[in-house]
């Protein structure tokens, strides 16, 4: 049987499971519907793409890019939370969010020119990370994503799936930026703990924050000392959950 992997667990963060790199969209019933609805999404997210300085906002982790403000993202669903207002305001996306299973998480993201987030792996392999092009400026090599060895460019409306705890990076050296959503689901062996996967993954989050705050790197955090500040944000989580996902302020998603 598959466990869940967690990147805090793991003293030197990498992940070594046996999932593949990429998959491709025709596996699964809710990538094709992904696919298919596209132009629906396409049309209602326009102004994103006409308002960027607005409507994205610069990452949290300024350390995954190359210079701040290269990667901003805006939030509609984060590990099972509603950003309500943003919702509001794309109702057939929305809908369109709402009817895939599994689903957790969404952001629409934009990575400018020059722009690079550089390798990092994700924070569990309990979900499969699905990047939906909206705006591709050129194909590899100039514009591309590489999860371990293997690289591909986005194709606009094509969806890119991957196993995000694999080592990952994208990069945009074009003159023109680069627009995608991407989604978060839960896999199919995985579904019964989705309440588990979200704290931990919020958990990680929070410390990750909490580390950024302290001006302490995360990933040199010593084990026993992430551990002992982790367990006790793991438990806030999953207590807090339930009013998180009624209430609960937003953190920009990945």
């Amino acid at each position: 049987m598959k466990k869940v992997w967690y990147q805090v667990y793991e003293k030197n963060h990498s992940y070594r499971g046996n999932e593949p790199y990429f998959y491709t969209y025709e596996e699964f019933e809710w990538a094709k519907k992904l696919k298919e609805a596209f132009p629906i999404m396409f049309e209602e997210l326009q102004p994103l793409m006409n308002d960027k300085e607005q409507a994205l906002k610069t990452y949290f982790r300024d350390a995954s890019q190359n210079k701040i403000g290269a990667w901003k993202t805006t939030g509609l669903k984060f590990w099972s939370r509603d950003h309500r207002k943003n919702l509001e305001k794309y109702p057939q996306t929305t809908a369109i969010l709402n009817s895939i299973p599994n689903l957790v998480g969404a952001t629409f993201n934009l990575l400018e020119p020059g722009g690079h987030i550089l390798p990092h792996h994700g924070e569990t392999n309990a979900n499969i990370r699905c990047q939906i092009p909206f705006k591709v400026p050129s194909p590899l090599p100039e514009c591309g994503f590489k999860v371990g060895d293997e690289s591909n460019s986005w194709e606009v409306g094509i969806p890119l799936l991957f196993t995000d705890a694999h080592r990952h990076t994208a990069w945009n050296h074009s003159e023109g930026t680069r627009y995608i959503m991407i989604v978060d689901v839960i896999r199919e062996d995985f579904k019964n703990q989705t309440y588990g996967i979200c704290c931990n993954v919020m958990a990680m989050q929070s410390l990750a924050i909490l580390c950024a705050v302290l001006k302490i790197n995360v990933l040199t955090l010593n084990y026993t000392v992430r551990c002992l500040l982790y367990y006790p944000i793991l438990g806030f989580w999953y207590l807090y959950m339930p009013i998180h996902r009624k209430f609960g302020s937003y953190i920009y998603g990945t």
